[in-house]
């Protein structure tokens, strides 16, 4: 239900915003008094603003963390894989590709792949496998969400 609020609303949620802190930050800035809020909700608010502004507010929280990767560690990423629940949602996967600018890589049976990539990882640690490109071909791209450009001025 909530994936079709949001997309039927316009990018930008009508100007409403929403911090994502609801248990504090921890990265890029660790602050654990730091609470989630929306700013500019108004009584003439809808449901579906405020759930793609909840969205939104996720997508700007990862962009904030994948910029402070690049000013700190010169990375700058242009693909993410998605796994996990969220995986399966794609208005907020093309929400997240478009206010990040990066290109998504869904998995196949994306919340199982948590487990498979721990105990993949353990693999290598026990020298089943020599190491990640080995890996590859056991981890197929089921889905691309690529950045929506037409997007990018409100983002």
């Amino acid at each position: 239900k909530m994936d079709l609020d949001v997309a039927g609303e316009a990018p930008g949620a009508g100007g409403l915003i929403f911090t994502p802190w609801m248990f504090g930050e921890r990265c890029p800035i660790p602050d654990e008094s730091l609470r989630g809020a929306f700013i500019n909700l108004s009584i003439n608010r809808t449901r579906q603003q405020m759930a793609r502004a909840i969205y939104e507010g996720v997508a700007y929280n990862l962009r904030w963390i994948l910029d402070s990767i690049n000013e700190l560690y010169g990375i700058k990423c242009e693909t993410l894989r998605v796994l996990g629940g969220g995986a399966r949602g794609i208005p907020w996967l093309q929400i997240i590709a478009d206010v990040t600018g990066c290109r998504l890589e869904i998995l196949p049976d994306p919340r199982e792949r948590l487990a498979v990539g721990a105990a993949l990882v353990a693999a290598i640690g026990l020298d089943i496998y020599p190491s990640f490109e080995t890996l590859k071909p056991l981890v197929p791209v089921d889905k691309v969400i690529e950045p929506d450009t037409s997007h990018q001025d409100t983002y």
